[in-house]
């Protein structure tokens, strides 16, 4: 069979590289649509995942619809040679739109509540919605609910070993204490009127973290000239086996804190909406802290508590172990679904089984 996986996103190529192995692994045929957006087109090519890059990201309001026309053109153009059986996406309507003009079904994977033009834009002719149950919103029948968290289909321990080579790499010990700051560029649709930290405020979160330990940044912006010296420089995948030993994550990523509570790191998400997600690790794990950026100083509360260490290791371990054990391996969860469409669950399932 064929499948057309559409990738918007640099967390996308994370969460389909398992499922379209186990595909690829049984020999069905794979398409990857890639969009040149932040890192997913240098994720992509590390992961050696052929691909056809289909647009580049708009930029307002007005750039990003143009963008997702011209998507949905050249993504019709290519499906009508590749002819796929199933088109597959987390959060991009085009599968839908495309999907439902060639007579395929379409399979779209949803944990962003926020995200409501993507939603508007793709429930009238999506196939499925695929939503973890933390997800706030009742989208209908063609919605499953699935335990679990979307970086679980990556970070699970049934995939992830973190490295500590890598760590050394970037003059880091898992011994000794660093926290992982992560800042976002604000560019996507459902971004429009939203301000994330100043620089100033990255400047005061970096010195109080740096009392307590190293600092390392992720960030897709800009940060001033006096944190360059902390900014990572490496590999795009690497920043799985940093989180896995950080002391904490903090920053504006919700996504970068689900993965930090996959591999048992606490986080602090400044943040003024949340997610489903991120509420359930708030409330039923206490692996993350989300706070509102407009509270300042109860930001710097939260982030002197966590460089402080207030919470004994032991016990984040055991809020960690719950969570694997209280979850699902979102990439076997994936298979199966697409294994409805093949008859071939079983083997689907093992093909990912074996950890990276």
């Amino acid at each position: 069979m064929r499948f057309l996986f559409d990738i918007v996103h640099p967390a996308d190529v994370h969460f389909f590289k398992h499922a379209i192995a186990g595909l690829s692994q049984r020999n069905h045929e794979v398409l990857i649509t890639s969009r040149d957006k932040d890192i997913a087109l240098s994720l992509l090519e590390e992961m050696r995942l052929e691909h056809v890059v289909l647009t580049t990201q708009g930029s307002g309001p007005l750039g990003l619809l143009k963008e997702l026309a011209r998507r949905d053109i050249a993504m019709l153009r290519l499906a009508k040679s590749f002819k796929p059986d199933v088109l597959i996406a987390n959060n991009s309507p085009c599968v839908a739109h495309v999907g439902a003009v060639i007579g395929r079904p379409s399979i779209i994977f949803d944990d962003t509540e926020i995200n409501k033009y993507n939603r508007l834009l793709y429930r009238p002719s999506v196939t499925e919605i695929h939503s973890p149950d933390s997800y706030r919103l009742d989208l209908g029948c063609r919605q499953t609910r699935f335990p679990g968290l979307h970086a679980l289909a990556y970070l699970h321990p049934d995939h992830f070993c973190a490295d500590h080579d890598v760590l050394r790499s970037y003059g880091l010990d898992h011994r000794d204490p660093y926290f992982l700051f992560r800042f976002v560029k604000w560019g996507a649709i459902h971004d429009v009127g939203v301000q994330g930290l100043t620089p100033a405020q990255m400047e005061e979160l970096v010195r109080l973290a740096g009392r307590y330990g190293r600092v390392v940044i992720s960030s897709e912006t800009d940060v001033p000239d006096s944190l360059r010296q902390y900014r990572l420089s490496g590999r795009s995948g690497d920043v799985h086996h940093i989180i896995a030993h950080a002391t904490g994550v903090i920053g504006e990523s919700a996504t970068m804190c689900s993965e930090a509570a996959s591999l048992g790191c606490q986080s602090i998400l400044i943040d003024r909406f949340g997610r489903g997600y991120t509420d359930k690790l708030e409330q039923d794990y206490k692996l993350c802290t989300r706070i509102n950026p407009n509270d300042w100083e109860r930001v710097r509360e939260a982030v002197l508590e966590l460089c402080r260490g207030d919470i004994p290791p032991s016990e984040i371990a055991s809020r960690h172990r719950r969570l694997i054990r209280e979850s699902t391996n979102v990439s076997k969860y994936q298979l199966d679904q697409l294994a409805r469409f093949t008859g071939s669950a079983s083997k689907l399932a093992r093909a990912v089984e074996e950890p990276d």
